[in-house]
């Protein structure tokens, strides 16, 4: 299992498939920084930091793994601003909101995945689909994949102060790494990265505090 290591990406994203991406000038942010030193140096929001070019070089090694498979279309579900097509042109941003800069409006749940099943090979979601209770996250997790082809690829972050605020007192995980990752376990197949950041960032709002490729 791989772990993301941001110097060593800087040396070799070169020999990734993003070495023909163009960042136009924009100041490249490296995760480790404290978020809280950014935000006071501009006096801006976390979400702020996309409108003032300065990228996350992070979700760029995570989103690799998906390019490595050669996709024709990359779907990311909750795009937002719908930031990485402007990068990646091969993805389909899809979004509740219609007015944000999304390919499509329309809403991850149950009824998504039961009408999409195998029907995506490669999708990601970035700090979306969180907004559940810890009860429910082995279930998110098998609806996400349910929607990628045989052979497909997955990437999915989660900020657990979400779901820590979607989640009843009773439900509360007595330790939340070892309830994520092993309701990850239970739930995908074949687990390429991993990264738990909870114990570092409590709340991890652009990029999430657990990440995960998977291969479907």
């Amino acid at each position: 299992m791989q772990h993301y290591d941001s110097d060593q990406f800087r040396k070799l994203i070169s020999q990734t498939k993003l070495k023909n991406i163009s960042f136009d000038g924009e100041q490249i942010w490296d995760p480790t920084v404290e978020l809280s030193d950014l935000i006071n140096s501009y006096n801006i929001s976390h979400r702020g930091l996309l409108q003032y070019k300065i990228i996350d070089m992070a979700p760029f090694w995570y989103i690799n793994f998906l390019l490595e498979k050669n996709p024709l279309q990359i779907i990311d579900l909750g795009c937002g601003n719908n930031l990485f097509k402007k990068y990646i042109p091969i993805i389909h941003g899809i979004d509740p909101l219609s007015n944000v800069g999304s390919d499509q409006k329309d809403i991850f749940d149950t009824s998504f995945s039961e009408n999409h099943s195998n029907q995506f090979e490669s999708v990601m979601s970035i700090n979306a689909l969180h907004f559940i209770s810890f009860k429910n996250y082995g279930q998110q997790l098998k609806e996400f994949s349910n929607i990628i082809k045989p052979n497909g690829r997955g990437f999915i972050t989660f900020n657990v102060a979400r779901m820590k605020e979607y989640t009843d007192l009773i439900d509360m995980p007595t330790n939340v790494s070892e309830y994520i990752w092993s309701e990850t376990e239970k739930n995908l197949d074949n687990i390429l990265v991993y990264d738990d950041y909870v114990t570092d960032i409590e709340d991890e709002y652009l990029n999430g505090n657990i990440r995960i490729v998977f291969d479907k």
